[in-house]
């Protein structure tokens, strides 16, 4: 038997001291006072990695969006990437004040924290990593840590890139695989991986349903294991998983590290629909709506996915 093992993000703020801020703003995360109604929004960068987009921003939108040089007159100061050589010195800085009116820009990253791991207790205990009442960007975070409304969660970026030979296929064409995934999978308790490990196991070995995995515990002592079925392909290159892509309706996303995984946006850009699970949060969630853009599935039926995708007409998928 296969166990799903949860977690409760919020209930745990408390070990950490982070606040839990809303979109309502009955919670002291962000000063409307610094804010005026109906002029553009003041923004302070203190540098790093945030500056030359704030300048194209602010060029883009001057009726929306003001670039300040003092910070006292800022009402959103925004953090990025080597504007700071550690937490210690954001911390301390002038204008900090525990994060109020912060927003940390790739948060997932700063400091020292992987693209793909979620921002949870793990993060913030093992590597000391708290932003306080400051507004994050992660990139792999669930619904049970971010803070809906109030964080900003945002997409991995795709390792494999769409040829642009590709780019005049047609989006409705027909293609060989129903659903399909491609990747490792670890010997581990998170319940990111244990979604891999239930495809490979139950999922139908169907014509049109294509799973390949590697055991990562395996490969240094055996060698890769691999769980395939008979129509699949046997080549190992990225050209495989690139025809996977572009030959799939419907591409499994399971998270990895943590709930997203680059397979969101590489199946996107192979015209496939995404299927996640029922904690994964897509980009800037909830002002986009992504409702008819991606499948989701709750954890304890992934066994099912197949027979789910299969009852899900054409013109819906259209």
């Amino acid at each position: 038997a296969t166990t799903i093992f949860y977690h409760d993000g919020h209930g745990n703020y408390a070990n950490h001291n982070t606040p839990i801020c809303s979109a309502t703003l009955t919670r002291p995360c962000f000063n409307l006072t610094k804010c005026n109604k109906g002029e553009p929004l003041k923004i302070f960068s203190y540098g790093g990695s945030t500056d030359t987009l704030l300048d194209f921003a602010t060029k883009q939108h001057p009726d929306l969006l003001r670039k300040v040089e003092n910070a006292d007159e800022a009402c959103l100061l925004v953090v990025g990437l080597n504007a700071f050589q550690s937490l210690h010195d954001l911390t301390q800085s002038e204008h900090w004040n525990n994060g109020e009116n912060h927003y940390i820009y790739q948060s997932s990253i700063i400091f020292g924290s992987h693209g793909d791991r979620p921002f949870n207790d793990k993060t913030i205990n093992d590597r000391n990593i708290n932003f306080g009442m400051a507004a994050m960007s992660p990139w792999s975070s669930d619904d049970a840590y971010i803070r809906q409304g109030f964080d900003t969660p945002v997409g991995l970026y795709p390792l494999w890139k769409k040829d642009e030979k590709y780019n005049n296929l047609d989006l409705h064409r027909w293609r060989r695989y129903l659903v399909s995934f491609k990747g490792n999978i670890y010997p581990d308790e998170q319940r990111s991986w244990q979604h891999r490990w239930i495809a490979s196991e139950y999922w139908d070995h169907e014509e049109d349903v294509h799973i390949d995995t590697t055991c990562e515990a395996s490969r240094n002592f055996f060698g890769a294991l691999r769980v395939r079925n008979k129509y699949d392909n046997t080549d190992d290159s990225d050209s495989d998983y690139e025809q996977l892509l572009l030959n799939s309706t419907f591409f499994f996303c399971p998270g990895g590290g943590g709930t997203n995984s680059f397979r969101f946006a590489e199946a996107l850009q192979g015209g496939a629909i995404p299927v996640v699970t029922g904690d994964f949060l897509p980009p800037f969630h909830p002002e986009i709506d992504w409702s008819g853009c991606i499948v989701r599935v709750s954890e304890v039926r992934v066994v099912d996915l197949p027979r789910i995708v299969r009852e899900i007409s054409e013109d819906d998928i259209q």
